[in-house]
């Protein structure tokens, strides 16, 4: 998500600089070492983390989240401060309601302000927030099986229904028709059966679960 949403600003403000002649880049590694090549600015981009609000509910814990990325803007300009007045504006216009693919809602403008001046190189940052959903990874199909409380099968001529007091854990399945009445009579089957799924009694008496 993070990447992805990265990804989109970048071309989003490369769009915006256009104009402008400034180049556009993700925050290199090792920033101390940036040399600005373009004679009139760049924009640097880079995520600077996330804010998370509380789960929207207990049963489905999906959190709003937002994405926060500061904007490193580097004018050159020896006599004058206010060379990223007309850049910083722009970036304002371009982003303020931008929504990216993903994004829950459009790009919210957070705060700008100046920050150095050094050999005639002015930095301002700009720090927009673009808010999304945090969507958690789906659990393992055995995790989402309920317990069984009881299960009936048919074994020759005989019925034996086996109930689990408190619901059986999550375990092997007997796969052969001995081990299936032995589990079923002795009360201590450890099933891994999705109630909706459960086998028939003729799949139970011939060992097929």
């Amino acid at each position: 998500m993070i990447q992805e949403i990265e990804t989109a600003l970048l071309a989003r403000v490369k769009a915006i600089m256009a104009p402008h002649g400034f180049a556009v880049e993700a925050l290199p590694d090792n920033p101390d070492s940036f040399a600005l090549a373009n004679q009139r600015g760049a924009v640097l981009v880079v995520n600077k983390g996330s804010r998370y609000e509380a789960p929207k509910s207990t049963d489905r814990p999906i959190q709003d989240r937002t994405l926060t990325y500061e904007l490193t803007v580097l004018v050159r300009n020896l006599r004058r401060h206010d060379g990223a007045y007309e850049v910083i504006d722009a970036l304002a216009a371009g982003l303020a309601g931008w929504r990216p693919q993903g994004a829950m809602s459009g790009t919210r403008l957070a705060r700008d302000g100046f920050v150095n001046r050094d050999a005639g190189v002015w930095e301002w940052n700009v720090t927009v927030e673009i808010p999304v959903l945090l969507f958690p990874t789906p659990p393992k199909a055995a995790e989402e099986w309920a317990p069984i409380e009881s299960i009936t099968a048919k074994i020759g001529e005989e019925t034996i229904t086996t109930t689990f007091p408190g619901g059986a854990p999550a375990g092997p399945t007997p796969r052969t028709p001995a081990a299936g009445a032995q589990a079923l009579q002795s009360g201590e089957a450890l099933l891994s059966l999705h109630p909706d799924a459960a086998p028939a009694e003729e799949e139970v008496a011939s060992g097929q679960i």
